[in-house]
């Protein structure tokens, strides 16, 4: 027998228009007269038998005007149906069901302005016996709609909403797997939003206060994931930073406001530029030139290892005048960075090929008693012999892994003075010495690639598989946990 049922969404529809919310929390309210469209996407309409709830129909034909839609005797619930329906409008189907009771299943979205909300409705026991049944699916209510993007939600953990009235409830991934929602009973109380992001898996939460017909839509203004390029910019000089250009690198998901490990890469003497239309010369070489060519994070390719690090850093790399840079200049430049991004001060990692490497020597000669680095890796670098000549094992509260070519015209004496009078220290330290003065290094270790000569950038940053070194993970490994500004 056929059955004619008819749905009411009226009130729904009404709203779903009080919802609809763009990402600047701007509410757009639709009036009830209005004949805007709105899309409704159904996914699935589901009948079962109160008598046997292994009865289940989802043989139905839609229909609106004069197009009919069919999905007849079908249980492939992918398929979707897609209406533009106003606000007065009935969507109106009939079904080839047999006479009884039934609890109808039925799934949509519906959507206005800019937003699709899911919507999912129970109605228990409906009764078909022949006759025009008119149901309203969605009755007045004071819910409140809650979404939260999926981009950055760490899987192990669903995220929840928790308040004192309703305890905890967590939130439902929609079918399309780009977010999670919730409906919840707005009653002007302290909501909490909890979730742990995929990053380092901070625990995150937000304070939310709602009313009735809300819509709160998390969407995560951080930064995408998608080509290292994307999310890497030209910083003229004067533009953010008054006397230094640089290139700026920011990871996938920076932006909700945790802190991220930092490193700062400083390039050769050849790449010294003004900071404005010379700024391309940093790409030539290091960490600015992977992430310019979306090799960046470092994954594993014919002869490249994967870094265990993933997208985890911030990277700045400021573009030096003349010279080496000196040890004002990077202290200078980290400080500024740290006020001006989200950087975890016990994450701070200084790297440099070449002269560069020798402004990370600069830097450690003259401000190593500041304890604000965790660790550097200089690169075919100068200054690490004239380093150690100054401080000696001094040098040995921090960690340092140097790369150098045997062959390098840059004598590998600046690789192998200091690390190899590092790694002596304890055996020349006198039993009553003060350890603040002398003593055994938290990490020196060095890396001679044999029959190099100073090229060796692509190497090292690119983590060539035969060496097996991952400086990445490496700096992530250690943490100073006494840094202080």
């Amino acid at each position: 027998m056929d059955v004619r049922l008819v749905l009411l969404f009226f009130s729904f529809l009404s709203f779903v228009a009080c919802n609809s919310q763009e990402e600047n929390d701007v509410t757009v309210i639709v009036s009830e007269d209005s004949v805007s469209l709105v899309s409704l996407r159904v996914f699935d309409l589901i009948f079962t038998s109160t008598e046997n709830r292994g009865l289940q129909f989802h043989d139905h034909i839609f229909f609106r005007s004069k197009q009919d839609l069919i999905f007849k005797n079908n249980q492939d619930t992918s398929k979707n149906f897609s209406y533009n329906l106003s606000y007065h409008e009935l969507l109106e189907f009939e079904t080839e069901l047999p006479n009884g009771n039934y609890d109808l299943y039925f799934e949509f979205e519906a959507e206005n302005v800019t937003n699709f909300l899911p919507f999912m409705i129970n109605i228990s026991n409906i009764s078909l016996t022949g006759t025009e049944i008119q149901i309203d699916i969605a009755p007045e209510t004071t819910y409140s709609l809650v979404t939260l993007d999926t981009s950055f939600v760490k899987t192990d953990t669903l995220p929840f909403l928790e308040s004192k009235k309703f305890g905890k409830k967590e939130m439902i991934l929609h079918p399309n797997g780009d977010h999670y929602y919730l409906y919840i009973d707005a009653i002007n109380e302290e909501i909490s939003l909890n979730f742990k992001e995929n990053i380092f898996g901070t625990e995150l939460f937000e304070t939310l206060i709602l009313a009735p017909y809300d819509l709160y839509k998390k969407a995560l203004t951080s930064l995408p994931n998608g080509p290292s390029s994307e999310r890497f910019s030209r910083i003229v000089k004067g533009s953010r930073n008054p006397s230094i250009g640089y290139w700026e690198y920011l990871p996938a998901g920076y932006g909700l406001g945790n802190k991220w490990p930092l490193i700062l890469y400083f390039h050769g003497l050849g790449d010294n530029g003004n900071g404005n239309s010379d700024l391309y010369r940093v790409l030539y070489t290091g960490l600015p030139n992977l992430i310019s060519e979306d090799k960046w994070p470092i994954t594993a390719t014919a002869s490249n290892a994967a870094s265990t690090a993933g997208d985890a850093f911030v990277v700045l790399s400021m573009q030096n005048d003349s010279g080496c840079p000196t040890a004002d200049k990077v202290n200078d430049f980290m400080r500024w960075a740290i006020n001006e991004y989200d950087i975890d001060i016990k994450r701070i990692y200084l790297s440099g090929y070449s002269c560069g490497g020798g402004g990370v020597w600069n830097y450690i000669g003259k401000y190593i008693s500041d304890d604000l680095v965790a660790a550097a890796v200089p690169v075919a670098a100068l200054m690490g012999e004239y380093t150690w000549n100054r401080l000696g094992c001094n040098m040995g509260i921090l960690p340092i892994w140097a790369f150098h070519g045997d062959e390098d015209n840059v004598t590998v004496r600046n690789a192998n003075i200091p690390i190899d009078g590092l790694n002596n220290c304890e055996n020349e330290c006198p039993e009553d010495a003060d350890l603040e003065i002398c003593s055994v290094p938290l990490d020196a270790r060095k890396t001679i690639f044999r029959g190099w000569g100073h090229g060796i950038w692509p190497i090292t940053y690119k983590l060539d598989s035969r060496w097996g070194h991952d400086i990445y993970a490496w700096m992530l490994s250690h943490v100073n946990y006494d840094a202080k500004l």
